[in-house]
């Protein structure tokens, strides 16, 4: 990230950040070679402070004070390096949502522009991209364009390297498109009107009928191999074949509420719902994979998942991070403001925030 300049790694014994949240008072427990522990009360008058020790040989050596502007920050879940950068500036409205692809990170805005940053140093990529006639819900990246859907009621396709847009907007939905997801050439979406379709992203049309089943709006799909996942304001999730377009099994009950996010991996589907929880599905035969799995204090707005951590993000200000296999909290993160949406490639974490940036990056 941009005015960044720290060591690329600083080897740590322990270090925890208990209460990372810049507006309160905040401490930090250390624990030596020895055994011994240490708490040391952070300035709190001066937003973003954290604190970063680095182990000697023999024993820790001089504390490293690092001064940074929230809400950017960069935590290394293994050894808890912190990096700081600053906030990345550009959109003029909360980000609603964020996607990332090998270098590129995307995000969508109530300010109806799609921006491109890029991830290495936090810098945005060209002017913003400017198309949609209302807020940009939805974006996802392929290798090769990049989608992104609006309360304008159209998904837009924008070439992911010169940030060109592709033909005209994909007209269809009756109402805003809340989800957007891309596999090869083929575009998935799910809107207000209760359906999920899909769209061939050379020609820009849809691919046969709408997929109807949820009798509220979609506002969450997915898409792995031959299989597209919907999340519903009706409670459920529903799968579906990719090819045919015709539901798999029956509904996937078990949330209370709205069913804002969606997640694939393997043979694990994963969901966040307005009721608080994140729960885990077998993707082959619709069952509910043990517990739900609890620890938000608010709904549940974006979901990731990797073979090895389950990331959640939420209206209470925190990213939490979960063993997928277990279902047991690993880690909470917090941030201090609604969390839209999140984006994990396997190496590093992004979140998007009522703060309307872009708001932590975690390399694993």
């Amino acid at each position: 990230m941009h005015g960044l300049n720290l060591p690329s790694s600083v080897p740590l014994n322990e270090c925890v950040l208990e209460d990372a949240l810049p507006q309160l008072a905040t401490t930090a427990r250390r624990t030596g070679a020895a055994g011994s522990t240490r708490h040391d009360q952070l300035d709190s008058t001066r937003l973003g402070r954290a604190v970063v020790w680095t182990e000697g040989h023999e024993s820790l050596q001089e504390d490293v004070i690092v001064q940074f502007p929230v809400p950017v920050r960069l935590w290394d879940l293994k050894t808890c390096q912190v990096r700081i950068g600053e906030p990345l500036p550009g959109h003029e409205g909360v980000v609603k949502a964020v996607a990332v692809n090998g270098d590129i990170l995307a995000s969508g805005s109530s300010d109806k522009t799609v921006r491109r940053w890029d991830r290495k140093t936090g810098k945005a990529i060209g002017a913003p991209l400017r198309g949609h006639h209302g807020e940009v819900k939805a974006v996802a990246f392929s290798s090769e364009v990049l989608a992104s859907g609006s309360s304008d009621g159209t998904l837009q396709l924008w070439d992911r390297d010169t940030g060109l847009g592709i033909g005209q907007p994909m007209r269809g939905h009756g109402g805003t498109v809340w989800a957007v997801a891309v596999s090869g050439d083929m575009v998935v979406s799910g809107s207000t009107d209760e359906t999920v379709r899909r769209w061939d992203r050379k020609t820009r049309t849809e691919i046969g009928e709408p997929m109807r089943g949820h009798w509220a709006a979609v506002q969450a799909v997915a898409i792995s191999g031959n299989v597209v996942v919907s999340g519903s304001a009706n409670h459920e999730v529903r799968r579906w074949d990719r090819n045919t377009g015709l539901g798999i099994g029956g509904a996937m009950r078990g949330h209370e509420g709205v069913v804002s996010s969606v997640a694939i991996e393997g043979d694990m589907v994963v969901s966040g719902s307005a009721d608080e929880a994140v729960q885990r599905w077998d993707r082959n035969t619709g069952e509910r994979v043990g517990e739900s799995m609890r620890g938000h204090e608010g709904a549940v707005s974006a979901v990731a998942i990797t073979d090895d951590v389950l990331i959640s993000g939420g209206a209470d200000g925190t990213v939490r991070l979960w063993d997928p296999k277990t279902g047991n909290a690993l880690r909470v993160i917090q941030l201090g403001s609604s969390v839209h949406g999140v984006a994990f490639d396997g190496r590093s974490l992004f979140a998007a925030c009522a703060s309307g940036i872009v708001a932590i990056e975690v390399f694993l």
